[in-house]
Formats: structure tokens, C-alpha cells, sequence
């Protein structure tokens, strides 16, 4: 494994200076961060002024105004995390600003990503004058062209790559690489996020929902966007939404907040849950603003989640059987693949094989399809010399793609060959932090805490420590992971690795690398390590 080097005077001399654990100074100073960077780091956060983000007094007057002529707005959104969360602050506070507000998600799997010219038919039959997108609408060429024939203003607000060589014929833009620095990294949702509060309607559910996209899309933790993440942890620590916090209290809680997104918006934007007795048990319902039961949430929640959890552990056990070993980017199709899991078992394979993984599902005539991508390969510029494209969108490390089955074989050798340009820039494995035994104390691990929130570009710190002393070794899972326990009480976790369970049994293990945290139980906290690699 890679150990990073230690400047132990630049760590005493964070110590001092910032009064930090020595674990927070030892990260920061392996994070090669400045002074000043520390200091932005450990403020108390500040919200930036709305107003100053190049664009929005414009998209504020089109608002206003839309609300002295009694316009119908109707806003478009997409189908994943950042996309719903981004429709429902946007609605929700429209209409509060006193706008009749509609909204629009498309079907995933029968009209795909964007904004669509039948939509615009619709919404035009419906009176809607004025348009206003959230994370799409940046490639919506013809759509907007569509949407200007027929009369209507349309306002895009995207975070998707800008095609510069392609005019857009929208009326306003608000995009984070337009809007200035401080919004930069900003998600869709986050963009909606900042029209709420340059409109003066703040509410905690918009933070919450602007952070969950925020991590849903792996945006970078600095700027607006690392704010958005914190204030949200922090609201959701208050329970201060009881909507999410009812959500999350459940088992496999991320995945089932993601989930209930997906529901939430096609019922009522506004939903909220609450809790119901009857003699048996606690029910769960989610309720509209006037406290009307729609739909028993927990019973679809976990009926979903184990639904999904089956279809995506198949599509790994099929994938991995067809993957090759030596791929530098992986491609990996199948005619039994849903499309609208895709993308979580391309991300399982990106962190497994620390490559960029595209996991495609056949639709018609097309492949379609998500890839997740490591540092060092930015999705969003990686496919431009590829023509034979029918759909793409997303980021540098998360993207989404379309084409016909025919041109796989295309597909398959332009990663192969454009990839070997930029191997020497990609992370080929990860870089751990050497640690000495008496800093995996629970006060010292805690102290973590005051760098967070962690993320993409800013990652959580990954630890190795050599020299142990192990006093007990547990098999667990049905031979599917391995817990050692250290003479101080800390267990290390080993998950998933049934392949290697007859050599972990040997022992005689010397060093231990992962991601440090403390488990608090039965009222004693407890020092765990989550293991990625161990070594003798």
C-alpha cells in the first residue's frame, strides 16, 4: 500500500496555530493546505449573497414579473436525486412567492433525460407561459427552439457541461460557471437552491434537500456547495425536517430517502410524513400539506429498497462474470440489465476496480447507460471526439450515455485508446495517512469531525496503522467478512471479502489500512476501522 510522507514540523505547527488534535493537523498537513484555506476551512460557515451570482437579477425580475401578470410557470425537472430535489424547492417556493406553479419529470425509462418538445405541446395546451429548467436544459436545443416558436420565455438553470460551438436560444441562463466563483460547484438543486434565497423564502427543507443532491451528485465540497452539505447535516442532526428524518431513521436509510425522492414529487412536492397508530403498530404515512394520507410510505419504501437490492446484486454477479481483467475502462452490457440501476452498479464496480466503469442497458434499437469515472478522468470532456453519440450528459465523474447497439464495438475501442493518454493522471490506488496506535483514541477520531463534511474534492482521510495487537479474529456473515479486535477494543472491519477468507484466517496480518469513525454503543463509544487493505 501507498503511505503519504509526514512533515511533522508543518504538523506541530498546525497544532499550535489552529489549537487542532494532532490527527486533524496530520490530515490537513497531508492535504497540503494553507494557512489561509485552513482558516476559510474552520470559520463558521457563511452564506455567500445570492444576488452577487452573475445572471440572477435577471432570472429575479423574470420571476417577478411573471408573478404581476399572473403567468402559469411550470418548471422541468429530471428524474434522479439532484433533478427531483431541485424541482421540489423550486415549486415550492414559487408558489409560496404566490405563482401558479406546475411541475414536469420525465419517465426515465420512456422519454429519458431533458426537456422534449412534446413537453412543451403540453404545457402550452395547459397556459403555461414561462418555463424554468433545473439540471437540464443546457443540451435542450431544439426543445427551446420549440418552446420560442410557440411564444413562451424559458429560463434554464443547469449545472451540466455548457457546448459553447451550439447557441441556446433560452431567454435567461443561470449556470454555475457563469454565476462566479463562490458558485462554481453548485448541483442543479443548489442552483434552485439560490433562486429561493435571492427570493427571500428560506425554509429548512430547501437546505436538505439541496444538500442531498449535492452528495447524490458528487459535487465538489467547496464553495456554496460545501455549505449547503454542512447546514444540511446540521438541520438533519436538529431534526428540524421531520419529513427526511423519518426516512433516514429506517434501515438502509440513504438508499430509501433516495428512493422515497423518486415517489415524493409524482404525488405531492410538498409531501410530509407522519406517524399513525392503530393497534398493532406504528404505521408510517406520507400526508399532504392539509394532512391528507396518500400513500402508506414505509410498506412501498422497503418493498422497493429489497426489490432493488435484488436486481442490482444480480446485475453485479453478471457483470463481474463478464468483465475483462485487463480493461483500463470498463464496458460491461447485458440483455437482463435495467436501466434505472445502472448507475448504482457502475459505481460498485468503479470502487471495486478503481476504474471508470459504463454499465449499459439495452432499450430499443439503443444501449443506454451511466458511467462512473476515477480522479484523473473527467467525463464531461472524455467523449468529445466520439460522434457516434445519440445522448450524453453529467460531470467529471458521473455521466450518462446513449447509442446504438450497433456502434458498441466503436464505443468499447475509443475508451481504450483515448483512456492510455490519461492513465498516468488517474489515481490507480489509494494513498493512506501512517498513523501511530496511540491516536486511535475515540477523542482523537472524533475530532474529525470539524473537517467535515467530507467529499469529492475534498475526500474523507484514509489511515494505515502497522503493529497491532490483535487479541481476537471473528468470522461473520456467512464467511462474507472478518472482525479483528485490537487489545484497546477497536474492531476492524474486513466486508465482502469471501474470496479471501481461507488466507485471512491464517492471520499474522502487521498493517491495516482504511477509513476511521466511532461507534457509539450502549452508551460507550468504540473505535472502529473499516478496512480496504491489510497486509503481512
Amino acid at each position: 500500500m501507498k503511505e503519504r510522507s509526514i512533515d511533522i514540523l508543518r504538523e506541530n505547527e498546525l497544532m499550535n496555530t489552529f489549537d487542532l488534535s494532532r490527527l486533524c493537523a496530520r490530515v490537513l498537513t497531508c492535504k497540503e493546505m494553507n494557512d489561509e484555506e485552513i482558516t476559510m476551512l474552520l470559520s463558521a460557515p457563511q452564506w455567500c449573497d445570492p444576488m452577487r451570482a452573475v445572471g440572477m437579477r435577471e432570472v429575479i425580475d423574470r420571476i417577478c414579473l411573471a408573478r404581476e401578470q399572473k403567468e402559469q410557470v411550470l418548471v422541468c425537472g429530471d428524474y434522479d436525486a439532484d433533478g427531483i430535489c431541485g424541482t421540489a424547492i423550486l415549486v415550492d417556493a414559487l408558489r409560496s412567492f404566490g405563482i401558479q406553479t406546475g411541475f414536469y419529470i420525465p419517465n426515465r425509462l420512456t422519454e429519458g433525460y431533458g426537456l422534449h418538445s412534446e413537453t412543451i405541446d403540453m404545457a402550452k395546451a395547459k397556459g403555461y407561459s414561462l418555463l424554468i429548467t433545473v439540471d437540464n436544459g443546457v443540451r435542450a436545443f431544439e426543445a427551446v427552439r420549440h418552446a420560442k416558436n410557440a411564444g413562451m420565455d424559458v429560463i434554464v438553470t443547469d449545472h451540466h457541461v455548457l457546448d459553447e460551438t451550439q447557441p441556446l436560444l433560452c431567454d435567461l441562463l443561470l449556470h454555475p460557471q457563469r454565476m462566479g466563483e463562490d458558485f462554481r460547484m453548485l448541483s442543479g438543486a443548489g442552483i434552485a437552491f439560490e433562486i429561493t434565497r435571492a427570493l427571500q423564502i428560506q425554509k429548512d427543507k430547501y437546505v436538505v434537500y439541496a444538500g442531498i443532491a449535492a452528495i447524490g451528485d458528487v459535487m465538489e465540497m467547496r464553495g456554496e456547495t460545501r455549505m449547503i452539505v454542512k447546514q444540511c447535516i446540521k438541520i438533519l442532526n436538529q431534526n428540524r425536517v421531520r419529513s427526511i428524518q423519518l426516512l433516514a431513521n429506517d434501515s438502509s436509510a440513504w438508499d430509501e430517502t433516495k428512493i422515497a425522492f423518486q415517489i415524493v414529487p409524482k404525488i405531492n412536492v410538498t409531501g410530509r410524513l407522519a406517524d399513525r397508530c392503530n393497534a398493532n403498530n406504528t404505521v408510517r404515512y406520507l400526508l399532504s400539506e392539509d394532512g391528507n394520507v396518500l400513500i402508506n410510505v414505509s410498506k412501498q419504501i422497503h418493498s422497493l429498497n429489497d426489490m432493488r437490492k435484488s436486481m442490482s446484486t444480480q446485475m453485479m454477479e453478471v457483470a463481474l462474470k463478464k468483465i475483462t481483467a485487463d480493461s483500463a475502462f470498463i464496458i460491461v452490457s447485458d440483455a437482463s440489465f435495467h436501466e434505472g440501476i445502472v448507475g448504482l452498479v457502475a459505481g460498485k464496480l468503479c470502487e471495486q476496480f478503481q476504474r471508470p466503469c459504463m454499465v449499459l442497458a439495452p432499450k430499443g434499437d439503443l444501449l443506454r447507460g451511466s458511467i462512473r469515472s476515477v480522479p484523473g478522468v473527467d467525463l464531461s470532456s472524455f467523449f468529445n471526439d466520439l460522434s457516434c453519440l445519440k445522448e450524453f450528459g453529467g460531470h467529471a465523474m458521473a455521466a450518462g450515455i446513449a447509442f446504438d447497439r450497433h456502434d458498441l464495438g466503436k464505443v468499447e475501442l475509443y475508451a481504450q485508446q483515448h483512456i492510455q493518454s490519461l492513465l498516468p493522471l488517474a489515481a490507480d490506488e489509494p494513498i493512506y495517512i501512517p498513523i501511530e496506535k496511540d491516536l486511535l483514541t475515540a477523542k482523537e477520531v472524533k475530532s474529525l469531525s470539524m473537517l467535515r463534511p467530507f467529499g469529492n474534492g475534498f475526500e474523507e482521510p484514509r489511515f494505515c496503522v502497522k503493529d497491532l495487537s490483535i487479541r481476537s479474529a471473528r468470522i461473520l456473515g456467512n464467511q462474507q467478512h472478518m472482525k479483528w479486535v485490537e487489545e484497546s477494543g477497536m474492531e476492524l472491519l474486513y466486508f465482502n471479502v469471501k474470496d479471501r477468507m481461507y488466507d485471512l484466517k491464517e492471520g499474522g496480518f502487521k498493517k491495516f489500512a482504511g477509513k476511521l469513525s466511532v461507534n457509539h454503543f450502549h452508551h460507550q463509544e468504540k473505535v472502529n476501522m473499516i478496512l480496504e487493505t491489510i497486509e503481512r
